[in-house]
């Protein structure tokens, strides 16, 4: 039976945990994401998907359950069918996410206030929220300074079915330096080539 999902064409702000942040929200099909599948017939609180060979976890506080047909879709499978919070991520933290694609459903009155929290590769985080408003909407999560993400985590104040049409772009995740980082790394390169240089001295001959 074809459910009903409560989704806006809104805005995402969020507020950054590091200063380069700048996470984007829109509908759409998002920046060339693949496929999410899931992995089998499921029940638990964390069950699995795969894209291209990396697996991919959707972990939350209720059981989920996913049966592995086609594109990811991931059913709450509590009391009443519904979660409240998902986080998902790669298990092999050697793969960040650059962009997720998704749908939501619930049958719940709209609107439904749903929370995001970003976590980065490399450290950081950045927190917001958006409404699900209307119908069927497919929504896009990146970082437009190129940033991977470590963990999405969605909560909401009311239940959501399912998530379903899960795409992601993995990425590398190669942590990038903080400036203090960069500074260390300055001075150590410094102190190397003074070292070199001192090594290369040609030695006094005595007479």
């Amino acid at each position: 039976m074809m459910k009903t999902f409560l989704a806006a064409a809104a805005a995402l702000t969020l507020s950054a945990g590091t200063a380069s942040a700048a996470v984007v929200i829109n509908s759409g099909d998002g920046l060339g994401p693949t496929a999410v599948h899931t992995q089998g017939s499921q029940t638990s609180t964390i069950v699995y998907g795969e894209v291209n060979s990396y697996q991919v976890a959707f972990e939350s506080s209720t059981l989920l359950t996913a049966n592995g047909s086609g594109v990811a879709k991931v059913d709450g499978a509590d009391s009443d069918d519904m979660f409240t919070d998902l986080a998902i991520y790669f298990t092999d933290y050697a793969y960040g996410i650059d962009s997720l694609n998704f749908s939501f459903f619930t049958k719940e009155a709209k609107p439904v206030n749903v929370g995001v929290e970003i976590f980065y590769v490399g450290g950081g985080s950045s927190t917001g929220s958006f409404q699900l408003l209307s119908n069927l909407t497919k929504w896009n999560i990146f970082d437009d300074g190129g940033k991977a993400f470590e963990k999405i985590v969605f909560t909401s104040n009311k239940g959501i079915e399912d998530i379903r049409q899960v795409a992601i772009a993995p990425g590398v995740a190669g942590a990038v330096p903080e400036p203090g980082a960069w500074a260390l790394m300055i001075v150590g390169f410094g102190l190397a080539g003074a070292a070199l240089r001192r090594q290369r001295q040609p030695l006094a001959l005595a007479a």
